[in-house]
């Protein structure tokens, strides 16, 4: 396996093996806020409550960044039609309401 299918390897178990705690640590602009909004993501469409799930970041900056993308994916998912086997639009609705009354700004 080389570098890059190795990357795409344990990018996909950070995203989809929700069973197991993971740190990540690698350069900037290496992707690791896209890793941890899509692990969130699928948490929470997997059942997890927003408010039971904790996310470290060192600094407000990255931490505001996470929190708008986070947000935007929810809302996109939670969209009619966005995949309606997967999603229920309600409980994102519900559940962006709880991210946006629970952001420490």
């Amino acid at each position: 396996m080389n570098k890059l299918q190795l990357d795409d390897y344990n990018r996909h178990l950070i995203a989809s093996s929700l069973d197991k705690n993971y740190i990540v640590s690698a350069s900037a602009g290496s992707g690791k806020t896209s890793m941890l909004v899509e692990r969130l993501v699928a948490l929470v469409e997997s059942g997890a409550k927003v408010n039971e799930i904790v996310a470290l970041t060192f600094t407000k900056k990255a931490a505001a960044e996470f929190y708008e993308r986070f947000y935007k994916k929810l809302e996109l998912r939670s969209k009619p039609g966005f995949d309606a086997d997967k999603v229920d639009s309600e409980k994102h609705t519900y559940l962006t309401d709880i991210v946006r009354l629970n952001c420490l700004g």
